[in-house]
């Protein structure tokens, strides 16, 4: 029994030092890694090594064995992650709670509290297992909280509808355009919605089309009242009407 404790504090030690070194990273690369995520959303180049020269810079073949550090087994770690689809998963889920986090982030915040919960757990004077047991749901309460925090802010959005709604209304019967009504309920209302329609917005300054930011908020809100409002919105550009009508027509019928 305390081979085996010894053995488990010895990989906790490890997985901790791992842990500190790679969040420390991510934290001193994070201005690069955010340059590396928008060239990834606005440029064409599939391949995504073409991308990864601006995180590290060119690498002779001499040098890539010599750099197998904590760094590139972070990396390594997170492209097992891509592979599986579970860093996606994360990447979605901690836009639509409005996290400001990506997913390789979240998974070294989930290996931390594993490790915190069961590290306590061989302290107090546990058994090995309940303390593998710990490392389990320490793992599993942060995807627990993101899926509360995302149900939460759904609920908060679909509260605040009423609101944009009327607010968009009153904007365009006083002649402003989609854009401007939009613009105003980001400065007007509170969050979530302003920070949605504001990011809705920026979108279609730098150039994406208002049908597709429109559904990229949609994607993000995750919210089946927007899709309503969204759709109604894209079919009355194509089809013309009273846009202001509309969306009290809709308010009415959500309300």
């Amino acid at each position: 029994m305390k081979g085996e404790s010894f053995m488990l504090y010895t990989v906790l030690i490890f997985l901790f030092v791992f842990l500190l070194y790679y969040h420390i990273y991510l934290v001193v690369s994070k201005p690069k890694r955010d340059l590396k995520k928008r060239l990834e959303a606005y440029t064409q180049d599939s391949s995504r090594d073409a991308i990864d020269e601006l995180e590290t810079g060119p690498i002779r073949p001499t040098e890539r064995n010599l750099r197998l550090n904590l760094r590139d087994l972070g990396r390594f770690l997170t492209r097992i992650d891509r592979l599986k689809g579970f860093r996606e998963h994360l990447d979605d889920e901690l836009i639509k709670s409005g996290i400001l986090l990506r997913g390789e982030e979240f998974i070294v915040i989930m290996l931390l509290s594993g490790f915190t919960l069961g590290a306590t757990t061989l302290v107090l004077g546990f058994s090995v297992i309940l303390s593998v047991l710990a490392v389990i749901i320490g793992v599993y309460v942060p995807l627990l909280l993101l899926r509360m925090k995302k149900q939460n802010r759904q609920k908060q959005f679909n509260e605040q509808l009423g609101e944009v709604l009327t607010t968009m209304a009153n904007a365009i019967r006083s002649g402003h355009s989609l854009l401007k009504a939009m613009e105003t309920v980001a400065r007007d209302t509170a969050t979530p919605a302003s920070d949605e329609f504001s990011y809705a917005v920026k979108e279609m300054q730098l150039g994406i089309s208002t049908n597709e930011a429109l559904n990229n908020m949609v994607d993000r809100v995750d919210s089946e009242d927007l899709e309503l409002v969204v759709t109604a919105i894209l079919i009355q550009r194509q089809v013309g009407g009273n846009l202001a009508e509309v969306l009290l027509q809709i308010l009415s019928g959500i309300g």
